[in-house]
């Protein structure tokens, strides 16, 4: 399992599910959650390691998703802060591309 952010007025599908919040913090926290790599002493990813707890298939549902426990510290800012940063780290690797509709100039120049 991997996520990656969407911003507002993007498109989605089925074909990769989608998760909505009214608050924008909430996203921030589970995308940091799911992504966090190597769980414990296993290679696996942690969002990986709490599907197969709720859904051993293959095929992970929405209500899946939904199940996944988190919780949302308020005063805890930092895992916002690199949630945030990484989400800016990879959009302009991204918009790096000359194909890209946000692309500026190339790395290079």
């Amino acid at each position: 399992m991997s996520a990656r952010y969407r911003e507002f007025g993007s498109i989605h599908d089925v074909s990769g599910m989608s998760a909505f919040s009214v608050v924008q913090t909430n996203i921030y926290y589970t995308l940091g959650l799911v992504n966090t790599p190597k769980f414990l002493a296993s290679n696996l990813q942690l969002g990986n390691s709490i599907l197969k707890i709720l859904n051993p298939t293959i095929n992970s549902q929405v209500g899946d998703f939904q199940n996944i426990p988190v919780i949302v510290e308020a005063e805890n800012t930092r895992i916002i802060e690199l949630v945030k940063a990484n989400i800016n780290i990879t959009k302009e690797d991204w918009n790096q591309q000359d194909d890209r509709w946000e692309f500026k100039k190339p790395l290079l120049i």
